[in-house]
């Protein structure tokens, strides 16, 4: 089991999240994501926790488990503090 997927994903102020039937949409300051959503996995939206629970305990919802538990809060995390990567240039040419 995942110990990534146990955890519950707090949502940071100003940050919405609206569970579908087929995609889960994030909205916040910098914008919006959206991400599929797995019929092996269920989703819970309480007190400003998303919490994720696997239906069994196939391979596949393991899986799948932790995958959507880290898109989302990577979703999250881009929606309200947004991505940088730096360039560092050594060298010649």
């Amino acid at each position: 089991m995942s110990r990534i997927g146990k955890q519950p994903i707090e949502l940071p102020k100003g940050v919405e999240v609206k569970l579908g039937e087929e995609m889960i949409e994030v909205k916040g300051p910098k914008g919006t994501l959206q991400t599929p959503v797995s019929p092996l996995l269920d989703y819970e939206l309480k007190d400003g926790r998303l919490s994720i629970s696997r239906k069994d305990d196939s391979r596949e919802s393991n899986a799948q488990y932790g995958l959507r538990s880290t898109v989302l809060n990577n979703c999250i995390e881009g929606v309200s503090k947004g991505f940088s990567k730096t360039l560092e240039v050594i060298g010649v040419g």
